[in-house]
């Protein structure tokens, strides 16, 4: 409830409990976390964002929450992420994707913003699923692609707003993607796409 945190030396907010973590943004509030440029070495701890939890994290309640992250991810889990409807979020992310999940990420509402400026990073990427049933979600990805090379073979990676390794689902809400630079997609599934609701625009530009 009207919190600001910054942490010059890592994350402002890190989770290292495994089990579900519920983040309640009080009404009206507005609050604000940001990271440092580098994170300092803690023995055990793997924090990959300014805001980072081992475990689930569901985002719910009426405020606003911003999210400026300048040394890793904006908002990461090593599980899922869920924003239930009523909050407004906005994400600005430099040095890495705006947000990671490892096990999905599920909009059911809210308004959420999310910019990334920076080759190969993305909008929203999750190595399983992405579901979206409700809210206006606003992903922009600024940057070109990477090319690295192993043993000879060169592989690129581009920046897309929206990156999933599952199934991306949508039956309600809006959704706007945008990703300029080379190579930028709108939105990469790595299985199905399936679309039976809501609003949807992607645009590439690049």
């Amino acid at each position: 409830e009207g919190v600001t945190l910054t942490n010059p030396n890592g994350a402002a907010i890190n989770n290292q409990c495994g089990k579900t973590l519920y983040v309640v943004l009080a009404d009206g509030s507005y609050n604000t976390f940001a990271d440092g440029t580098t994170y300092a070495d803690v023995d055990d701890e793997d924090c990959k964002g300014a805001f980072f939890s081992e475990g689930q994290v569901v985002f719910s309640g009426y405020g606003s929450l911003k999210v400026e992250a300048r040394g890793r991810h904006g908002i990461a889990s090593d599980d899922y992420l869920r924003f239930r409807p009523g909050g407004r979020y906005y994400v600005h992310a430099t040095s890495g994707h705006g947000m990671k999940a490892n096990d999905g990420i599920t909009i059911d509402g809210s308004v959420i913003n999310v910019e990334v400026d920076g080759d190969s990073y993305k909008g929203l990427s999750s190595d399983s699923h992405v579901t979206v049933s409700g809210g206006r979600t606003t992903l922009i990805t600024r940057g070109d692609c990477t090319i690295t090379t192993t043993a000879g073979v060169a592989d690129t990676t581009s920046c897309a707003a929206l990156k999933c390794d599952a199934a991306f689902a949508m039956s309600g809400g809006t959704l706007r993607m945008l990703s300029t630079g080379d190579a930028g997609k709108g939105l990469n599934a790595g299985t199905t796409i399936n679309v039976t609701g809501g609003d949807l625009v992607a645009v590439a530009m690049g």
